[in-house]
């Protein structure tokens, strides 16, 4: 899809540094989410990923190569950095633009929402970043568990004891088994967990498995 004309400011000094969506393996901070693993948090959420907000046009979920999903995308190979983009703004103009419904049909493919697979060596500022802009839109995050971090206690879970507080993950589910990135020839070394912050999400915390809420459905059909 051709770009849109969003809110979308550019940096392009090499010093302040742009970020896309990463997993830290293999001494590398930058691997692709599976789309697999994309699909199945739209159907089990009812939402449309229509922002990748931290990428590269290679590795993009939306507006890319890497499938059918309408939208766009901060790529760090544009100059762009998802940081200091204004998220949930673009949801809703890329909302308005049909983004989130079949291509040229009037059916919506779920609720139009944003896509953070961030640079695990600067999580903390990308959560804080999911955790703001989630108030006003739906916003997923794919990031290691690490109870034992800040960025964990306060925008994720809350410690023992603790209500959970406006700025905490509504729906968190932890995968089921180890993530291989897309380009990796292992598992990742470490557990990962789906944060969602989002008005109107229902709180969940659950052990997940990308493919079992459809393997349920399949398994009711038949009985």
């Amino acid at each position: 899809m051709a770009d849109f004309a969003l809110t979308n400011p550019a940096v392009t000094n090499p010093a302040v540094g742009v970020h896309f969506s990463s997993a830290r393996t293999g001494g590398s901070d930058c691997w692709a989410t599976p789309l697999e693993i994309v699909d199945a948090v739209e159907r089990d959420l009812g939402l449309r990923f229509v922002l990748d907000t931290a990428c590269e046009t290679h590795n993009a979920i939306v507006g890319g190569t890497r499938g059918d999903r309408m939208g766009f995308g901060y790529r760090a190979d544009r100059g762009a950095n998802g940081l200091t983009g204004r998220w949930s703004e673009n949801v809703r103009t890329l909302e308005l633009a049909g983004c989130h419904r079949e291509r040229g049909q009037s059916t919506e493919l779920g609720r139009a929402a944003a896509w953070c697979n961030p640079p695990y060596s600067e999580i903390g500022k990308w959560l804080a970043r999911c955790a703001a802009e989630g108030q006003r839109c739906p916003i997923a995050a794919l990031v290691p568990v690490r109870s034992d971090r800040p960025w964990w206690r306060e925008f994720v879970m809350p410690r023992h004891g603790e209500e959970r507080a406006e700025m905490h993950a509504r729906v968190v589910w932890f995968i089921e088994g180890r993530i291989r990135f897309v380009g990796a020839s292992n598992d990742a070394p470490f557990p990962s967990v789906i944060a969602t912050w989002g008005p109107g999400l229902p709180c969940s915390v659950a052990t997940w498995a990308p493919g079992s809420a459809l393997e349920q459905r399949l398994e009711l059909e038949n009985d």
